[in-house]
């Protein structure tokens, strides 16, 4: 089974007065994996945990940049139909987040492969792809509202509103070693970058297909 978009969501709180931030996501067919990045504008690490229809989302990686943390969590085999993404904090603070599923996934080991990265006007992130017929999705940050995807990206979900935070994809297969996606935006930025390794039916040696 070949990984596939599925949906994607988000939403900024921009008071500074909340503690979590919450917002639907809509996850629909079979070996689903969810993705949520996050960007809270403070130096601290506050992000306490993220959860999606009640469940503890996974820590792929953080990355920290002059006033700002970006996050990657994951979940394997998420909650179908309408249910809340819910970002917490230690202490109150703004937050921007963004999700996106994908059909067709492992649904174990994940993910494949990933990193971090940090740049100016643009960053660029690289992670080296171990599995064939991965997809990569990525999650960047903006110290302005103009966060935009660049070579090898595809945009799911963009929140630019005062600072820009954002999620997307390869839309496609990548191959292995090191892969990159691209996106632009302002002085400083910083982002995670993941490998997401494709759901797959093998052969024995008697010509039956069994699911890996």
């Amino acid at each position: 089974m070949a990984l596939a978009f599925d949906a994607a969501s988000g939403s900024t709180e921009l008071s500074g007065l909340a503690t979590t931030l919450t917002y639907a996501h809509t996850c629909t067919g079979n070996n689903l994996i969810l993705l949520v990045g996050v960007m809270i504008a403070t130096a601290s690490d506050k992000v306490s945990g993220v959860t999606y229809a009640g469940t503890a989302m996974t820590l792929i990686n953080k990355v920290t940049v002059t006033g700002h943390y970006s996050y990657l969590f994951y979940l394997l085999n998420p909650a179908t139909g309408a249910n809340n993404v819910v970002v917490t904090v230690t202490s109150a603070e703004s937050m921007w987040s963004s999700a996106e599923s994908l059909t067709g996934a492992l649904q174990s080991g994940q993910p494949d492969s990933q990193a971090t990265g940090t740049g100016t006007t643009s960053v660029t992130l690289s992670t080296t792809v171990v599995l064939a017929n991965c997809w990569l999705v990525s999650t960047a940050e903006s110290h302005a509202a103009n966060l935009a995807a660049s070579t090898g990206t595809t945009s799911r979900n963009l929140q630019n509103s005062t600072y820009g935070e954002g999620i997307g994809d390869s839309n496609g297969t990548v191959g292995t070693g090191a892969q990159t996606m691209a996106w632009t935006g302002s002085d400083p930025m910083a982002g995670v970058i993941a490998s997401i390794a494709p759901f797959t039916v093998a052969a024995d040696n008697r010509g039956y297909s069994y699911f890996l």
